[in-house]
């Protein structure tokens, strides 16, 4: 599982650098939807989530999201019509 947290957290990451939009679902079935604004790897906060070494939370598009919520990260591509 936390394998998983890893993957999404290099995935928001990467996304952050790019400017790509990032499609998270969660645990509850909600959609988010957005570019993230700070990097799930910020070694200056200390909210950590199972020893990952990423964030619990994060800010997507002014959305704080719980990482552990996660269910399904997906990058939308480039200027779609999502």
């Amino acid at each position: 599982m936390e394998h998983f947290f890893v993957m999404v957290g290099q995935l928001l990451d990467s996304a952050m650098t790019g400017g790509l939009v990032v499609r998270l679902t969660l645990t509850n079935g909600c959609v988010v939807e957005g570019v993230p604004v700070t990097p799930a790897s910020d070694g200056a906060r200390v909210d950590e989530l199972n020893g990952t070494g990423y964030q619990r939370s994060i800010d997507l598009a002014g959305n704080d999201v719980d990482l552990a919520a996660v269910r399904q990260a997906t990058v939308v591509y480039p200027n779609s019509a999502a």
